[in-house]
């Protein structure tokens, strides 16, 4: 769905992530480096089910890449999973995978 809207709109998936980056008012990536310490936060099956990578995590929040960032249920299920305020940022998903491959293999 998100190259095909790229696709309907005459642009790239960056430059469609920007687009709705800044609709949604969130940070926009297309650069992952998720942290192992950090993505053990969450299990790897509901960060596969959510479309998630934990980025950064403190005490009281935990950030995370998506491609839905306006999603209430991944922050819902987040939140309760890990007892920490949620923060979204914006990336594609075929980063978001690569990057899920990358910290959970």
């Amino acid at each position: 769905a998100w190259d095909a809207a790229a696709d309907a709109l005459g642009c790239s998936a960056e430059e469609r992530a920007a687009l709705v980056a800044e609709r949604f008012r969130v940070p926009c990536t297309l650069v992952l480096r998720p942290d192992p310490p950090v993505a053990a936060l969450v299990p790897e099956a509901l960060a596969r089910r959510l479309a998630v990578v934990p980025l950064h995590a403190t005490e009281a929040d935990l950030t995370v890449a998506t491609a839905a960032p306006c999603d209430p249920d991944v922050e819902r299920a987040l939140a309760f999973a890990t007892r920490r305020a949620v923060r979204f940022v914006l990336a594609p998903p075929a980063v978001v995978g690569a990057a899920q491959d990358a910290v959970y293999r």
